[in-house]
């Protein structure tokens, strides 16, 4: 960056004239990266200008002429209030440009015919970037011939179609529970001129899973998909009894075939419609009560809605997510009935400066009473009761999160840092008789947590009132919100 910025200043400098003058500001001590000295920089530039005040005003322009001058500079546009002739898109090389058209029309209003506010310009360009094809986008409009032109003008991540990511996931209270994974996920987007995904996902750790699926739109840009997915996932949990004791340690394995339809809803939102078939298997490490593997298979129907707007996934400062669904399954185990499971979920923060209050909230139920379909344990998840003791055919949970932004993190190490605590309720009941308000248990939390690179990283305590108390680790988001699981 320096010998690029001194090769343009020597050329600067060499062209100056004998009418031209030059206005150097003293910036002794000041690096490139000091954003926050703004104002004191502001101020030793304008302290060199009116040092050269008296050879300036030879420069003034007439006091008329300046004033139409700013009038027609600061004006709210340059381009009249005329509607959109023409759409133009520029700069694609592996996107289908008419993707982006339709993506315009039908999300954001903007297409020949309509009158295009600059808000929707930039409602526009932050559609198209959110796609995470784009570098930059940028959405502007000009006229040419007296006609309103929009053009869009892309830059496309030069590391593309393929994409290769890393995460970690790391939890530890401390007390003999620990839990450790990496994921490596691929994707190769634009498969076709519809904008077609291929995504495979392996995780290995406390969680071995392999997963794989393919997303297909069914037009350009349009808001219709179908999708078809396979993956295959073991793990180890515990089963407790009363006291929140660990009685038995089983390994689970699961694979399953899915097919999904749906739809785009506005700007924010899908709902999808899926079918699918999954194969089950239980196998006792240490158990009291299972003396050999179990087996099952099922069949399942799913309908799930979603809405999110959230501005960040580790830790929200603005938007929503809410969603509600629900999956009927057909045990091979039990075909003379099926069994309906409903799920219904939210998260809403709201901030003031560099204060956040975050709601969580989530209910479940089946119609299999006895079942363990919901859970609920771990960190900010009834905070101090251990993953997976708290289970049953009926769930309720609800927390309200504070944090405040203590600052920034170096650059290249991630985003801001913060430090916040918790109020979380929440049970789980065998059977929908034996729901009750007065059985919620609560817990409460402290934690400083970071935004980095690898993804949130949690230091917290945590305990549950009348129950137990952990102190945690986490790399990762706490709770995978959104999708609807049962």
């Amino acid at each position: 960056i320096n010998i690029l910025t001194e090769q343009n200043v020597g050329i600067s400098l060499a062209a100056l004239g004998p009418r031209d003058l030059l206005i150097s500001p003293d910036l002794t001590g000041v690096t490139f990266v000091d954003f926050k000295r703004g104002a004191e920089i502001i101020s030793r530039g304008e302290a060199a200008g009116r040092a050269l005040a008296i050879q300036l005003a030879r420069l003034a322009a007439p006091p008329a002429a300046y004033a139409a001058w700013e009038a027609s500079r600061t004006r709210i546009s340059s381009v009249p209030p005329l509607s959109v002739a023409e759409v133009k898109v520029e700069g694609t090389r592996r996107v289908n440009p008419q993707a982006l058209l339709v993506q315009l029309r039908d999300r954001v209003g903007i297409a020949p015919g309509s009158p295009a506010t600059e808000e929707q310009l930039a409602a526009g360009a932050r559609t198209l970037h959110g796609s995470g094809d784009f570098e930059r986008v940028e959405v502007r409009s000009h006229l040419e011939h007296g006609r309103r032109i929009v053009v869009v003008d892309v830059q496309e991540k030069p590391w593309g179609p393929d994409y290769l990511r890393f995460g970690a996931r790391a939890l530890s209270d401390f007390q003999g529970e620990g839990r450790f994974s990496l994921t490596a996920q691929h994707t190769h987007t634009w498969m076709n001129s519809w904008g077609a995904e291929w995504r495979t996902e392996l995780q290995l750790g406390d969680v071995r899973r392999l997963g794989t699926s393919f997303f297909q739109p069914l037009g350009p840009g349009s808001p219709w998909f179908v999708e078809a997915g396979i993956e295959t996932a073991k793990s180890d949990f515990d089963v407790f009894g009363n006291g929140l004791r660990r009685t038995d340690r089983l390994t689970q394995s699961a694979t399953g075939v899915t097919a999904t339809g749906g739809v785009r809803l506005g700007r924010s939102g899908a709902a999808r419609f899926a079918l699918g078939h999954e194969r089950y298997s239980t196998r006792p490490l240490v158990c009291s009560t299972l003396d050999a593997p179990s087996h099952d298979r099922a069949d399942f129907a799913q309908v799930f809605m979603t809405f999110d707007t959230l501005d960040d996934a580790g830790f929200p400062r603005n938007g929503y997510l809410w969603g509600a669904g629900t999956t009927t399954y057909k045990y091979a185990s039990d075909k003379s009935a099926l069994v309906q499971a409903y799920v219904a979920e939210g998260i809403f923060p709201a901030t003031w400066d560099r204060w956040t209050l975050l709601g969580l909230a989530r209910a479940g139920r089946t119609q299999r009473d006895g079942s363990a379909g919901f859970s609920l344990g771990g960190f900010l998840n009834l905070s101090g009761t251990p993953v997976g003791a708290v289970a049953g055919s009926q769930v309720a949970s609800a927390a309200v999160l504070a944090y405040y932004r203590l600052g920034d993190l170096p650059r290249g190490f991630g985003g801001a840092y913060y430090a916040g605590a918790s109020l979380e309720v929440g049970n789980a009941w065998t059977r929908r008789a034996d729901v009750r308000l007065g059985d919620l248990r609560t817990a409460a939390s402290v934690y400083v947590g970071l935004d980095s690179i690898v993804g949130p990283l949690y230091l917290g305590y945590g305990h549950t009132f009348g129950g137990g108390s952990a102190f945690y680790l986490f790399l990762g988001r706490p709770a995978n919100r959104g999708r609807g699981d049962y």
